[in-house]
Order: C-alpha cells, then sequence, then structure tokens
C-alpha cells in the first residue's frame, strides 16, 4: 500500500499481517487504520467497515467467537454502527446463546429505545439505560403472561401493569420485580372470576389496608399482613350479615361483633379462630346470655351453613358444607 512519512497512509487498499495471526485489509491514514477496512484474527473474529484512528468507526458489521469456543456453540454478530471502536448508534448484536438485541447503543451497551428477544420466547420492546431494560416498555413471556409500564434494572419497578391469560391483571406500583405500594388485582376467568383487590402491597404480599370484594357481592375491608387478613377488619355478607373485629392470619381472632342481616349484633365478645369464645349472645328478641366457657362453638346466625375461606393467597370465598 501507500506510505506518507514513513507511515501507512492513503486511501489504496493496504494490507497488514501481525505476529499473531491477526490481519487488516483495508485504507490507512498517519499509519493508523483510517476509512474501509476488514479485520480478521487467526480465530475467526472478523470485522467488516469503517475504521477512524485505528477504531472501529461508524457503520459496519463483525462476527465475534463465543467465550465457550467456536466448536459448541455459535458465534456472535454485530451490525450497525461504531464509534471510537465500540458499538454505537443503531445496531443488531446476535449473542451466541441465542438472543437478539435490535436497536440503539451508546459506548458499547445497549442504550436507548431497542428490542431484545430470548429463545425461550420472552420479549422486551422499550427502554434501555446502560445495558440494562430501564424505562418505559413490554415485556412478554411465552405469550402468557405480560407486564407495560416502567423498568428499572431489569425489573418491573414503578407504576405497571401485569396481566396473564389464567385470567388475573394487577394494576399498580411495584417495586425491583415486586408489587409494592397501591395496586388493584382482577379475576376474569377461572374459580376467582369476579374477585378483586385494591389496596396495599409490601413486597409482593397485600400488606396494610385493603378491599377484598367476591363475584358475590361479600367484602372484606380492612387491614392485610404477608398477604392475610391480620389486624382489624369487617366481612359483610351480600345478605347484609357481617364480623366486625380482629383477625389473625386469616382467620377472626380476638375481639369482635357479630351482625345479623337485620342490623341487630348477634354476639359480642372473643373469637378464636372461626370460633366464638367468652361473650355474650343476642337472640333475635333480645335476649341476652353470657358466654363463660371455652367450648367453641362454629358461628351461626348470617354465617349459618357457610364457612368463609382465607388461603394463604389472601384470596376468600364461601364454601357451603
Amino acid at each position: 500500500g501507500k506510505w506518507k512519512n514513513g507511515l501507512r497512509h492513503g486511501k489504496s487498499h493496504g494490507t497488514i499481517i501481525y505476529p499473531n495471526g491477526e490481519k487488516y485489509v483495508g485504507e490507512f491514514m498517519h499509519g493508523k487504520e483510517h476509512g474501509q477496512g476488514t479485520f480478521s484474527s487467526s480465530n475467526g473474529e472478523e470485522y467488516v467497515g469503517k475504521w477512524k484512528n485505528g477504531l472501529r468507526h461508524g457503520k459496519g458489521y463483525g462476527t465475534t467467537i463465543n467465550p465457550y469456543g467456536k466448536k459448541f456453540l455459535g458465534d456472535e454478530k454485530y451490525v450497525g454502527e461504531f464509534m471510537h471502536g465500540k458499538e454505537h448508534g443503531q445496531g443488531t448484536f446476535s449473542y451466541f446463546t441465542g438472543e437478539e438485541y435490535v436497536g440503539k447503543w451508546e459506548n458499547g451497551l445497549r442504550h436507548g429505545k431497542g428490542k431484545l428477544t430470548y429463545p425461550n420466547k420472552y420479549e422486551y420492546v422499550g427502554k434501555f439505560k446502560y445495558g440494562k431494560l430501564t424505562g418505559q416498555g413490554i415485556f412478554t413471556r411465552f405469550f402468557v403472561e405480560k407486564y407495560v409500564g416502567c423498568f428499572k434494572d431489569g425489573n418491573a419497578h414503578g407504576k405497571c401493569t401485569y396481566t396473564s391469560s389464567n385470567g388475573y391483571k394487577y394494576v399498580g406500583e411495584w417495586n425491583y420485580g415486586r408489587r409494592h405500594g397501591q395496586g388493584k388485582e382482577t379475576y376474569w376467568k377461572g374459580v376467582f372470576k369476579g374477585h378483586k383487590y385494591v389496596g396495599e402491597y409490601k413486597y409482593g404480599k397485600r400488606s396494610g389496608q385493603g378491599t377484598y370484594t367476591h363475584s358475590n357481592g361479600d367484602k372484606y375491608e380492612g387491614e392485610w399482613k404477608n398477604g392475610r387478613t391480620n389486624g382489624l377488619g369487617t366481612y359483610t355478607l351480600s345478605d347484609g350479615g357481617k364480623y366486625i373485629g380482629e383477625w389473625k392470619n386469616g382467620l377472626l381472632h380476638g375481639q369482635g361483633v357479630q351482625i345479623r342481616s337485620d342490623g341487630n349484633p348477634m354476639y359480642i365478645g372473643q373469637w378464636k379462630g372461626w370460633f366464638r369464645d367468652k361473650g355474650i349472645l343476642i337472640s333475635k328478641s333480645g335476649r341476652l346470655s353470657r358466654r363463660e366457657s371455652n367450648a367453641f362453638r362454629r358461628m351461626e346466625g348470617a354465617f349459618r351453613d357457610q364457612e368463609v375461606i382465607i388461603p394463604n393467597s389472601g384470596r376468600m370465598h364461601r364454601r357451603n358444607p
């Protein structure tokens, strides 16, 4: 090729072969790769495109060998823009793991709008920041789960909507992939069709104040902890009967009042589990009878022939015997 002042220089093609087997064929300026050129290494890596001051710069494409060896896994390939030797601008990177990213780059990192697809049918379309899923985006998993909203460091963070094909939807606040803050759950099919929860969450579980409504109109309003009814709360049946009082781990436990559908109290006193403990029974005529025995009995009256079920998930429904 051409030379100037003892340095490789000129737009005519020149070739240089390094002792380690690397090879460059292309243009030079002031002794450095500059302009259009092709670089190849002894292990099979290759770059074809623009150069500036010895670095990949401008449009080009390259193939690299995966870190575990070409013999076992596929190679990696980048087609797009470079700046100062790094991916910068618009580009497509195909990884040896089967992942592919199409979008914006900055200083060798995914940055800006882009689309990342995985071989297991995961897909993310949205904003990236310094290589991580950060900003507004849509994440789809197996075409049956979808997150739409804000992400941070690869997790749902801030306001985000989660939808599952099994009939569940959550709209609300997230903290690094877990429901945290204010939110709303709804069910549109399955055994819990028509149920909904509106309230507070903490580290992925219902915690704080919240209201759970059943498809038949039954409703719990009150405190939650670790996904279960805990603290003070009111459970109202669709016919108007209700329990007002304390709860523990999803059960009536502590001081509480049982009220008939006509609004008159039926029992005032202590509860253990779903059983009455020490308290006062009030007949429909208003007659009082004090209970001092620890021989528990099932709730009657407004809850007659029914049991309110609150499993670990915090989901509630009534079950007939």
